[in-house]
């Protein structure tokens, strides 16, 4: 008996990692962010490439024809949860923190940053979507 109970508890064990492992990211995303009280929806564009556990990849706002694509920085994954850091001119705040939930081929994010509104303090400025084209 205590030898089955011994065997359950390592197969348990040996299960779990599988169930914390990273959804693949990997592909060409586009989405719409809004950005700020009652503004309009911003299109953009996310190419994501995860090796391991690495996340990596760029950020561009309308389709990539006003901006070239910027680096996502401080890139994290942990489960079905993305979070990355995007520095983008023309926006307030500059820096936006994005935070989300994956789905299949679908993203849903928080942005948060240091807008005006925010007085100092890292708070919620917007939402975004994404789908993973193939």
């Amino acid at each position: 008996m205590r030898t089955v109970a011994a065997t359950l508890v390592l197969l348990l064990f040996a299960a779990f990692p599988l169930s914390l492992s990273a959804a693949d990211l990997t592909g060409h995303w586009t989405g719409q962010m809004t950005v700020g009280i009652g503004a309009a929806a911003i299109p953009f564009v996310l190419d994501l490439k995860l090796d391991g556990t690495t996340l990596t990849g760029t950020f561009c706002s309308k389709d990539c024809t006003t901006e070239k694509p910027q680096p996502i920085q401080n890139a994290k994954i942990d489960g079905d949860s993305i979070s990355f850091t995007v520095t983008a001119a023309g926006f307030e705040p500059p820096q936006i923190d994005f935070h989300g939930l994956i789905s299949g081929d679908t993203t849903e994010f928080i942005l948060s940053g240091k807008a005006p509104q925010c007085l100092g303090y890292n708070c919620q400025v917007g939402d975004a979507t994404a789908k993973r084209t193939k």
